[in-house]
């Protein structure tokens, strides 16, 4: 409908012709060229659940997991070609993710990385239009496009997508201080997630025997009796244990490796990203600390308890009475994030999940390469400890990781900079102690000839008398 608007002022009117405005209405209706489903008709920003294990046109497996409207991807059980991505899950589109192109051998050897120019769209589809239906085959796919990045993911249907049915903790080397190796585990507790990490299994689930509650089952290398088998470390009490048999040790390395693999149960899983572990607990307070701890072991996953694959390695080569912390001790499995993530500088992911989207600073965050957030919200390296202290990673109350800077403990001392176990730079000296926080091997003298202190000194011990 157009309408001529003639101009009032005749001021502005020449002879023969009349000044003025035309106007219409346009009634624009914008229609998508992809069919709609039901859920988008209705709500055009609805959130479909595409959570779980994906896999790409090569084979790869691909971990995907949202919050809301955050979109999170990661390459498992580790990084091939970008590592971990993020984005904006909008009805059954996901927006304004950032693909890390592949590297070339050359690009390896070299400091330099090659990044995408522009952000990859991906359109959520019911099923692979491009394949015959098959029963019990992928019923969603993700098709992607754009400069930076472009192919078709398949959900993985059943089991797979519930992560590994097995894993085995598989344990080569231990810290000494028992007979022939015999190693002494009172708890293991495992984690899952990347937004959000929480234990697995619940916690309200604990293992009361080796087969129950179902479907969870437990079985290892050896126990010593019935009393303390493997499934007291995963019962949720630090007050029983698994305690393996001695098979011997050499050095340090054990004659037989000593193993113990839960099983989730059929149709279940998980992807682990975190262990806590609590050893000897009952030495945690005496002057020698937990003994028989593990030193060196490998975290493996698998779906038929056959074939294993590696999922993370320890070995704690520099060990210093690790295991002498009242929370347990943390292993954090970074392998499972990817090699990418948001470079220093970028926002950090922590910040882009609803619904508060709040930073969580100066703590551990998945989606930066390297898994700190720091004060200003933005991905950095994670700050070095002064002398005197050492850096402390640990879950507090909303089950993510910390780092925190905790003093030296009695009787050690820091002697520099950027301290990341409890060791510190060593044992006081003899003829000297050294209280928490001690920056010297030669802290404090011990005193007059009624004082003794014996090298890892915390106190001055009172000489008896006559000697």
């Amino acid at each position: 409908n157009l309408t001529f608007v003639p101009n009032l002022n005749p001021g502005d009117s020449t002879s023969g012709f009349t000044s003025g405005l035309f106007t219409t209405v346009f009634n624009i209706v914008l229609r998508p060229l992809r069919a709609q489903s039901t859920a988008d008709t209705a709500h055009t920003n609805t959130v479909m659940d595409i959570n779980g294990l994906w896999s790409d046109q090569l084979g790869g497996l691909i971990s995907v997991q949202t919050a809301g409207h955050s979109f999170v991807a990661v390459e498992v059980p580790h990084g091939r070609r970008w590592g971990t991505v993020t984005g904006w899950l909008d009805g059954d589109t996901v927006r304004a993710v950032d693909f890390r192109t592949s590297l070339s051998p050359t690009s390896l050897s070299s400091s330099a990385t090659s990044w995408s120019h522009s952000l990859a769209t991906g359109v959520i589809q019911p099923g692979d239009p491009f394949s015959t239906p098959v029963p019990g085959g992928p019923s969603m796919s993700i098709r992607w496009s754009g400069e930076g990045y472009s192919g078709l993911w398949a959900r993985v249907p059943s089991v797979g997508s519930a992560g590994y049915r097995y894993l085995k903790l598989l344990i080569t080397r231990e810290t000494g201080g028992r007979p022939d190796g015999q190693m002494v585990i009172n708890e293991l507790v495992w984690y899952e997630g990347w937004l959000h990490q929480s234990e697995r299994p619940d916690p309200r689930q604990k293992m009361r025997s080796p087969r129950s509650p179902a479907p969870l089952r437990t079985s290892c290398s050896s126990f010593q009796d019935q009393q303390h088998h493997c499934y007291r470390a995963l019962d949720g009490a630090i007050d029983t244990a698994w305690v393996t048999q001695g098979g011997g040790s050499v050095d340090g390395m054990l004659v037989t490796p000593q193993w113990v693999v839960l099983d989730m149960g059929p149709g279940r899983g998980m992807l682990p990203t975190a262990l806590r572990l609590f050893c000897d607990q009952q030495n945690l307070l005496t002057a020698s600390g937990p003994q028989g701890c593990p030193k060196t072991f490998s975290v493996l996953g698998s779906h038929d308890n056959v074939r294993y694959e590696v999922l993370h390695r320890v070995d704690m080569d520099k060990y210093g009475l690790d295991y002498q912390v009242p929370g347990g001790k943390l292993f954090y499995f970074p392998a499972l994030e990817g090699a990418g993530g948001r470079v220093d500088g970028q926002r950090c992911g922590s910040c882009d999940v609803g619904p508060l989207f709040t930073c969580a600073v100066q703590a551990w965050d998945a989606l930066c390469a390297s898994r700190y957030c720091t004060m200003e919200g933005l991905c950095g390296s994670i700050p070095a400890c002064v002398a005197g202290k050492y850096l402390q990673r640990r879950f507090l109350g909303d089950q993510k990781p910390q780092h925190l800077c905790e003093q030296c403990p009695a009787g050690r001392y820091g002697n520099v900079t950027g301290l990341e176990d409890q060791g510190c730079s060593g044992k006081c000296a003899q003829g000297y102690y050294c209280p928490p926080g001690s920056v010297s091997e030669y802290a404090l003298q011990c005193g007059g000839s009624a004082w003794y202190c014996p090298e890892g000194s915390a106190l001055p011990i009172a000489a008896p008398a006559g000697r």
